[in-house]
């Protein structure tokens, strides 16, 4: 390697250095080239030293990085705040828009959605009762005792009652799924032993659909340990739906479940709407396993919520 050094001298100062030299004599110091190879120091990881490099590193880097960590901060705001250009605040809280089928509406009626979230407000919109591919537009919200979903429709945006819907998850998915099996049997063991704390743990907190003689009624949870209890025949002609459906449960409807069950290839059940009787309108876009006996076909319901499977009911069609 070649240095090549150049220095201005006044020529005043050269007489000067000139006569000096003449004097004391000039020293001649030899320059050699600097090694080919370099020998780095040696620092113990945990010396000063290392941490103070380490931790300079450390901060240098945060430094480099805090521009674009606030710009994604601020991009991250405004997608929580005005939904972005792909709807990313629901994505990002696990809130998604998923998509909703119609339950526990009868077969001659329709599933009203409102204007706002309130009985008394006008309505925008009629679904049939086994509608499905409804997209929710946001998160529930509760007004008194009813929880309403917001969600599109042909004619604009509005507002249903969500008990009426069920999250919507395609037959394949269900199929692949193991877990309904599991919640059969583990809903049977529930029955036979009439645990009603197992019970609650098996279903979705809107209770347990029991399908009887052409009439649905909903049990809610807290309701379980009376439906699982022995009550009087005079319990079926007392005017309150749940509770006559407790007088019947047992007897009507636990027992003969159970026999279809262990009457069938209890391992699977029959996959999702396969069975020769007619599918009511109430648990029509609800997954099923179906246990046909010579009286006709008993199904154990299900349904997810949040893409987990619940138990939803039970039921019978001659």
């Amino acid at each position: 390697m070649t240095v090549r050094l150049t220095v201005t001298v006044l020529s005043s100062a050269v007489g000067r250095a000139e006569e000096l030299a003449a004097i004391v004599g000039v020293a001649a110091v030899p320059f050699a080239s600097p090694p080919g190879t370099f020998d780095p120091p040696v620092i113990p990881l945990l010396s000063p030293q290392a941490v103070k490099l380490l931790a300079g590193t450390f901060f240098q880097t945060i430094d480099a990085l805090t521009l674009p960590l606030g710009l994604l901060g601020i991009a991250l705001l405004w997608a929580l705040l005005f939904g972005g250009l792909f709807n990313a605040p629901w994505w990002f809280l696990g809130l998604r828009k998923r998509l909703w089928s119609v339950v526990l509406v009868d077969r001659e009626a329709m599933l009203p959605v409102y204007a706002e979230p309130s009985l008394g407000a006008a309505k925008v919109y009629n679904f049939p009762p086994t509608a499905r591919g409804i997209r929710s537009l946001g998160p529930p919200k509760r007004s008194g005792k009813v929880v309403w979903l917001p969600i599109d429709t042909p004619n604009g945006s509005g507002w249903v009652e969500a008990s009426f819907l069920t999250e919507e998850v395609d037959p394949k998915t269900f199929g692949g799924d193991r877990r309904p099996t599991e919640l059969a049997r583990e809903f049977v063991a529930a029955l036979s032993s009439k645990e009603p704390r197992t019970l609650r743990k098996l279903t979705s907190n809107r209770g347990l659909i029991a399908l009887r003689f052409g009439q649905v009624v909903v049990v809610p949870q807290d309701r379980f340990r009376a439906l699982l209890e022995d009550h009087k025949r005079e319990g079926w002609w007392r005017s309150d739906p749940v509770t006559a459906m407790e007088a019947l449960f047992p007897e009507r409807l636990a027992g003969p479940f159970l026999d279809a069950y262990w009457g069938n290839d209890h391992t699977g059940g029959g996959a999702s709407g396969v069975t020769t009787a007619l599918i009511p309108a109430e648990i029509h876009n609800f997954h099923r396993f179906s246990y046909p006996t010579p009286e006709g076909t008993w199904w154990l319901i299900f349904e997810y919520r949040k893409g987990k499977a619940f138990v939803a009911g039970v039921g019978f069609e001659e």
